[in-house]
């Protein structure tokens, strides 16, 4: 480590420690743990943040010291892996210059969007490790929109920070950058930082303020969160800013000057859209939650504690179907978490269902059941819908073709299809145990599966094996004549409509195959699906 590097180090934490001691909030951390008294759940032995950014956006850089203490779970460690998302095989936007552990300087070496750090020694399972980065990131001005740079006057940065791997099993749940989808996946930990930024602008961060103190030009704020899978800061010289409350919860609504209609509509959405999951979910975790106008190219974003919503849809007053999936993410992404590279259906069908559940909620059966036939008639004239893919895939096997019609559309039809045979109040209580049981936790497809089969008694393994794990049906079934009686299908529409019957006389028009409260279906094409019967009644 060079001298010139070693005083520019001593100078940043020395500045950190003076910013700590300046605007230090008394009980500052009683606040960021707050969460545990709304929810009653927090993680073991999740990671903590501490960290110190320093915003130069006259130069577009960021300069940031890091020290990340957590509990090794693996058997033995000598390799610690920390995501760093700006950075992949063609742009290394990220650059450390110096790393630590337990205060020895550590070798290491990037691979893709990964560093692998060498440990000055081996740590035991249940052992904590301490890591301290310093570094710098460019901060890009972007043509496109972006989760990461400078577009439309307003800087946008998520997972800005090394960020650590989680551990499972003995070993390291990476994640390789995609053009699709969220390629993260993130242990809950808790975040103690302080930026320093010009005073010109309107800085916000996905936590709670703990103090704030302005320094010549330059303004230094603390911001405490956790538990939190993320955290995340935007931030304009062209913010508008309008708030409220809701149940204890202030919503901070963020605009570029212009859109202040877009702003006020955010922040009644965002009242909705709390008030309606927290009833049908359990409680929403903070104290607060942003809603922000970015410069990203989807309708929006999620993030701990704070949603990003394209400039598209503020000028457009708003977007209530987007606020409500976005907040709906701080259910399904942020509190149960999962690996949104290999499972990404977990979080998205949820959310997107719950987007029915909101129109539902706040304007009547009919209202949910429009949003829902629009998902249905979105997916059918897809590629997908010709494919039949399944929706459990990881982000690598499908394109951007197959992507948002299969994970989000496919996915809140089979959320439908959940709730069609399990019924309200079953499927309800499922989700509610499914929250509160793998609240800040890393939930997986077999696990969602489980809270599901413990809910009802009409075996649903079928069901998963044939919208989840297999390849999906070709079968859009209207009615299945048994023996005289008329069933509806309960296959996922896949393909175009087709009349399915097996006559009383005995003629087998298409194979049938019985299996326990199921049919299972055979076109003389080949294709297949799942009807459930019990007595040959409709079951709905």
């Amino acid at each position: 480590m060079g001298k010139h590097t070693r005083d520019r180090i001593k100078q940043w934490i020395t500045a950190a420690l003076f910013c700590f001691a300046l605007i230090m909030a008394r009980d500052g951390w009683a606040h960021a743990h707050s969460v545990v008294d709304r929810a009653g759940n927090v993680p073991k032995d999740g990671p903590i943040y501490n960290m110190y950014i320093d915003l130069d956006f006259r130069n577009r850089l960021l300069h940031g010291v890091s020290s990340i203490t957590f509990v090794n779970k693996n058997a033995s460690c000598a390799v610690l892996w920390f995501q760093l998302y700006q950075n992949d095989m063609e742009k290394k936007l990220m650059e450390i210059e110096t790393i630590t552990v337990g205060g020895k300087e550590a070798d290491f070496t990037y691979y893709n969007n990964l560093v692998a750090v060498f440990c000055p020694k081996v740590f035991k399972k249940e052992e904590e490790v301490s890591v301290t980065f310093t570094y710098k990131a460019e901060i890009p001005r972007c043509n496109d929109y972006t989760f990461y740079g400078l577009k439309d006057d307003i800087f946008a940065l998520s997972r800005f920070y090394p960020s650590l791997v989680p551990q499972r099993n003995n070993g390291w749940i990476t994640t390789p950058p995609s053009e699709i989808g969220d390629p993260f996946v993130s242990d809950a930990g808790y975040f103690d930082v302080v930026i320093k930024a010009p005073i010109t602008q309107t800085v916000l961060a996905s936590g709670e303020v703990a103090g704030a103190a302005i320094s010549g030009n330059k303004q230094f704020i603390r911001v405490l969160a956790g538990p939190a899978r993320t955290f995340s800061i935007i931030s304009s010289h062209k913010f508008g800013l309008v708030t409220g409350e809701h149940r204890g919860t202030k919503i901070i609504s963020a605009y570029k000057k212009g859109n202040e209609k877009a702003g006020l509509n955010n922040l009644i959405y965002t009242k909705k859209a709390l008030n309606t999951f927290q009833r049908l979910l359990g409680e929403y975790p903070y104290h607060y939650i942003y809603v922000c106008q970015a410069p990203i190219r989807s309708s929006g974003m999620e993030y701990s504690g704070m949603i990003w919503i394209s400039r598209a849809r503020m000028e457009e007053g708003g977007s209530e179907s987007t606020v409500a999936h976005e907040i709906a993410h701080q259910w399904w992404f942020n509190a149960v978490g999962n690996d949104e590279y290999r499972e990404p259906w977990l979080d998205e069908s949820l959310a997107r269902y719950c987007e029915v559940l909101y129109y539902e909620e706040n304007y009547g059966r009919s209202h949910g059941k429009i949003r829902f036939q629009n998902m249905q008639q979105g997916y059918i004239g897809t590629t997908d819908g010709r494919k039949g893919l399944k929706i459990g895939m990881s982000l690598d096997k499908y394109d951007e073709d197959t992507y948002f019609p299969t994970v989000y559309e496919k996915g809140a039809m089979f959320q439908h299809q959940l709730r069609s045979i399990m019924g309200d109040k079953r499927y309800f209580k499922a989700l509610g145990k499914y929250y509160k049981e793998y609240m800040w936790k890393i939930a997986t497809t077999k696990d969602f599966e489980n809270i599901i089969n413990g809910y009802t008694k009409k075996h649903v393994s079928l069901l998963f094996d044939h919208w989840v794990y297999q390849q999906g049906t070709n079968i859009r079934g209207e009615k299945l004549v048994v023996a005289n009686s008329t069933l509806p299908v309960f296959n996922s529409p896949d393909a175009k409509s087709v009349r399915i019957s097996l006559l009383s006389d005995g003629t087998i028009v298409t194979a049938v195959e019985k299996r326990g409260d199921w049919l299972k279906i055979i076109t003389p094409r080949g294709s297949r699906g799942y009807v459930y019967y019990k007595g040959m009644k409709a079951l709905r």
